[in-house]
Order: C-alpha cells, then sequence, then structure tokens
C-alpha cells in the first residue's frame, strides 16, 4: 500500500537534500512523532549560515529517490534479515533501472533507536546536528573511498570502525594528511592512493567523519543500489525498537535526493 509523504528540502552546503517521510494512518508511538517533528523543526539558517537557499526550481534537478524494503510486514522481529532495493532517478545522471547510477554513490545509513518514553526519545539524537555533518559523506560520495573502505567490514583498507579505534578526534589533521597524500605501512600492506583534488578543509571533514562514524555502535552505512542488512539482536533493556532507514544519493551535479522509512521492531 502507498501512504502519502512529506516532501521538503533543505540546503547542506552546496547540495541540496530532500527528506521524503511517509506518513501511516496507524498512530504513530512518541517516537516517531517526535523525530518527525525534529526534522520538520531544522532551520536552514542554522545549517547553511547566512548563505541564501538555492532557487527553489534547483528541486526540479534534485535526485528522485525510492526505497523498497522487499516482505514489508510493518512489524519485524529482532534478528530479521531484510532485503532492501534504492531506486534513483536522476535527470542529469539518468535512471538506475537502465544502469546509469554510480552504484558507489547510493547510500543506506540504518539507525536504531530504542523505544522508550517521548521524553528521553527527544535526548537521543540531534536532527539539525547530523544534518550540519553531511559534507563529510557527500564528499566520500564524490570520491572512491567506499570502493576500499567500509563502515563495519574490512575491505582492501581498514574498516571505519577500525579507524576510530585506532584514531581519536585530536588526530584528524593526521588522518586528512593521509587522505590527501595517501599512506602506506599503516594497516600491512595495504596502500592508500592519494587525493589530491581535495583542499585540506574537506579533507578534515572527511576524516571527521570516518571517526564520528565509526564510534557509532547503533548506526551502519551501506553502499550500491541494494543488499540485505540483519536486525541486531534484541537487546536485554528493550523490548521494542525503531530503525530509520535513510537512502541517498549524490548526483555528478552535486544534488543530493534522500528518501527516510522507519522500521518498527518488537
Amino acid at each position: 500500500m502507498k501512504y502519502p509523504s512529506l516532501f521538503f528540502t533543505i540546503a547542506v552546503g552546496s547540495a541540496l537534500i530532500t527528506f521524503n517521510l511517509p506518513f501511516k494512518d496507524k498512530a504513530k508511538s512518541p517516537f516517531e512523532k517526535d523525530l518527525v517533528l525534529r526534522l520538520l523543526s531544522i532551520d536552514p539558517l542554522k545549517i547553511i549560515g547566512n548563505k541564501n537557499i538555492s532557487n527553489p526550481s534547483q528541486k526540479d534537478s534534485v535526485p528522485q529517490i525510492e526505497l523498497v524494503v522487499h516482505d514489508d510486514k510493518g512489524t519485524y522481529s529482532w534478528g530479521t534479515q531484510i532485503r532492501y532495493t534504492i531506486k534513483v532517478s536522476d535527470k542529469i545522471d539518468g535512471d538506475s533501472k537502465y544502469g546509469e547510477i554510480n552504484s558507489n554513490a547510493v547510500l543506506l545509513e540504518i539507525e536504531y533507536y530504542p523505544v522508550t518514553t517521548e521524553k528521553q526519545t527527544r535526548n537521543n539524537t540531534d536532527i539539525s546536528e547530523e544534518a550540519s555533518q553531511q559534507n563529510g559523506i557527500i564528499l566520500m560520495q564524490r570520491s572512491t573511498c567506499f570502493r576500499c573502505h567500509a563502515d563495519k567490514a574490512r575491505l582492501a583498507g581498514p574498516s571505519f570502525s577500525e579507524i576510530a579505534k585506532k584514531y581519536n578526534k585530536s588526530d584528524i589533521k593526521a588522518l586528512a594528511q593521509s587522505i590527501s597524500e595517501g599512506s602506506s605501512g599503516v594497516w600491512g600492506s595495504s596502500v592508500m592512493a592519494a587525493n589530491k583534488n581535495l583542499t585540506d578543509k574537506e579533507s578534515e571533514q572527511m576524516a571527521a567523519y570516518i571517526l564520528e562514524q565509526g564510534e557509532k555502535r547503533n548506526k551502519w552505512i551501506l553502499i550500491g543500489l541494494e543488499g540485505t542488512f540483519r536486525i541486531m539482536k534484541k537487546p536485554e533493556n528493550s523490548a521494542k525498537g525503531i530503525y530509520v532507514l535513510t537512502a541517498s544519493y549524490t548526483s555528478t551535479s552535486q544534488m543530493r535526493g534522500e528518501e527516510s522509512i522507519i522500521l518498527r521492531i518488537e
């Protein structure tokens, strides 16, 4: 069943980010209501300073995203495997159904929240703060980072989690230098190519994002147009939970589109 959605766009740096939040007829939990209200309360000027928000006509070129969860059950059990597909359509880059979209530029962000009281969930996350930190991941989407690195799993290079265990925020400049100039011998025989096209500020934003994401235990990032993930085992202190899934794509014209959906877990 297709439910009506709330659609709005905000500007973050040089990109436009669209939110497409589905509303179901069923009553929402206090947490879901709170999450939507905090998304609606975002002040774009706090995110982009005093810059003018991009011309509304640019909305026409924002990538259109559809996140499909297969075998939609409405409510899921702990430990269930979820299969998903992300459909992307962009006026310039083309359409994923024709194989025209770069899958490395497509991300699925998964975040778990325990369902507690409305008062407690207000402290779980700051949506405005997360939106203001999007530059790091947007830069990574434009680069080749995800060809060698993943969030929680090791590929050709170390995972974000491994990097976050080895370094802390005081090492951001050193990490940024490695991103810009390349490195070898730090992680065994792995060699990281240089990214000379990045400014110092951009490489520092990427390093900060890697450390921030690597430290998170209840947030995961997957790349590509389709895949699977498994819902975590039931925590000892929570009978119910919510997974917020956000699919995104940043186009070659630096426009970013997103769609978010909520999975109820019990």
